[in-house]
């Protein structure tokens, strides 16, 4: 019924692309050709989704230092235009963007079969941050995912206590020094399995802080989903 109405409502007002601004032959406010413009993350360690090459399943820095989570799926490359959404999101207030990244994710998470988790947790901002901005584009991404998925999102299980100098601001090195210790467990899940939603992956450490805290609470699968992986 719902899909119907969608339908109806689509020929009567018809969605329109946001990146190119013609009307979009999809269901929402992105075209297939803009969409197929996406650069898909397609060969990629199974562990924390770098691209890699050959036919190695898990990158050689998993294999020597795993990370707190066991797998993750990450299916963009994080450049033009998938970079492009995630940036008007997250930095210039466009929150239509948010139902687009999540409706991206949600149809590749179901395109590849994916296990699903019992709730899905989004990366936390401190406070100020988040007023700073009005919203978290975790949190948001993550409302139509748990929509899509049938899946219940969680976003006072982690906090994020310590104010950061931004990451994208840092090394990788500093990048992890500027995450040691920022987080903490609000309160115990009852989930067994969690996926750890963000929108960009770059050296994984926030994630894996997180995952880090999940363990320590006896959460025994412990998934990362993003939108886009980079590839340095």
């Amino acid at each position: 019924m719902i899909s119907l109405l969608s339908k109806l409502m689509n020929q009567i007002i018809p969605y329109s692309c946001v990146l190119c601004h013609q009307k979009s032959n999809n269901n929402f406010d992105l075209c297939h050709q803009c969409e197929h413009q996406m650069a898909i993350n397609r060969q990629a360690c199974q562990c924390c989704a770098i691209p890699i090459e050959g036919t190695a399943l898990v990158c050689g820095k998993c294999q020597q230092h795993p990370p707190f989570f066991q797998q993750s799926f990450i299916p963009f490359i994080y450049q033009d235009p998938i970079r492009h959404l995630i940036l008007q999101l997250k930095f210039h207030e466009k929150l239509y963007a948010a139902k687009i990244l999540g409706h991206l994710l949600a149809t590749q998470i179901k395109q590849n079969n994916k296990a699903l988790p019992e709730l899905i947790i989004p990366v936390p901002l401190h406070p100020t941050r988040q007023k700073q901005r009005g919203f978290n584009q975790t949190i948001e991404i993550s409302r139509f995912l748990s929509h899509k998925l049938n899946i219940q999102m969680d976003n006072s299980i982690i906090i994020k206590e310590i104010h950061t100098q931004p990451q994208i601001d840092l090394s990788r090195i500093e990048r992890e020094k500027n995450l040691a210790n920022v987080f903490s467990v609000k309160k115990t899940p009852v989930a067994q399995h969690i996926a750890i939603v963000d929108d960009v992956v770059t050296t994984g450490h926030t994630v894996n802080q997180i995952a880090k805290l999940l363990q320590s609470t006896g959460v025994e699968k412990i998934d990362v989903w993003a939108i886009a992986r980079t590839v340095t």
